[in-house]
């Protein structure tokens, strides 16, 4: 097995695998819960955070995400409602990843 080596973590024979905590949209647009949600990945080990970064003007078609999602999502409105609701502006993304790289 060759080795591979992401930022400080290196994946080879010795160390098979890495960790990715999974966060998504679980922070509901508060960057100091995202922060908390870093510390926390990393207390119980993980290499890495995966987040989902969505900007809904550019990935969606406003009517039509709203007609097919309406129902599903109720509570929120629309797909398109929860995430010009909770997602984080890339500047907030910026902030955070400041902030990984301060806590390792």
């Amino acid at each position: 097995m060759q080795e591979l080596t992401l930022g400080r973590v290196k994946i080879s024979k010795n160390n098979p695998c890495a960790i990715i905590a999974e966060v998504g949209d679980n922070h509901m647009r508060s960057v100091s819960h995202a922060k908390e949600m870093c510390q926390a990945a990393k207390e119980y080990g993980a290499d890495f955070i995966k987040w989902q970064m969505h900007i809904p003007h550019e990935e969606m078609v406003k009517d039509e995400v709203i007609a097919v999602s309406k129902d599903v999502l109720a509570k929120w409105g629309s797909l398109w409602h929860f995430y010009e609701k909770h997602a984080l502006p890339v500047e907030a993304h910026k902030e955070i990843k400041i902030y990984c790289d301060k806590i390792g």
